[in-house]
């Protein structure tokens, strides 16, 4: 065997060790980016359900939650602190869901629940749509701008289309990708 093969049959060799390799690390990748969409949906869960909790475990925060829908007016004075904590909270809670779908954090099921119950409380929860628009500004401009395509879609259908059966495929599932 002359040196010129064995050169040749080297560098083929090494030439499929690469190849072998980046397919590895693809498979690597796409492992950790499923690990990490599962870890951030239980972390989502997890907030979510913390956030319920305290209003259940709270008889004064669970009162308040309840009348809350009627807007802000029906809402005692004294109770108006704990309600524009709880109302801040709401939304930054999904404010946080849309941050991470825009970094492809979120799957498209997820979403989807998410998107319609944003929906759903922009158009029925006159407390939480006050409490918004009065403090839009610590929200950030992504999330304000798709906020603002919910209500132009809950106003240009019908809110009922959006709450019961949630039929109306969202276009925000898109739009948000073409966001990033």
């Amino acid at each position: 065997m002359n040196l010129d093969l064995i050169f040749v049959l080297a560098e083929v060799v090494g030439a499929a060790g690469v190849i072998v390799s980046l397919l590895f690390v693809a498979m690597q990748l796409r492992e950790n980016t499923h690990a990490l969409r599962a870890a951030e949906s239980q972390s989502l869960h997890d907030s979510e359900n913390a956030f319920y909790s305290d209003i259940s475990l709270n008889p004064d925060l669970a009162r308040i939650w309840e009348i809350a829908p009627k807007g802000s007016a029906s809402i005692p004075e004294e109770d108006r602190p704990q309600w524009n904590i709880l109302a801040t909270r709401t939304i930054l809670l999904f404010q946080m869901v849309h941050y991470q779908r825009c970094k492809r954090m979120v799957e498209d099921e997820l979403w989807e629940a998410w998107d319609a119950s944003w929906i759903e409380v922009m158009s029925t929860h006159i407390g939480i749509r006050e409490a918004y628009e009065q403090n839009e500004t610590i929200c950030t401009a992504p999330f304000r701008e798709y906020t603002d395509s919910c209500k132009r879609r809950y106003q240009e259908g019908s809110a009922a289309q959006f709450i019961a059966g949630r039929t109306v495929k969202t276009e925000s599932s898109s739009d948000e990708r073409k966001n990033t």
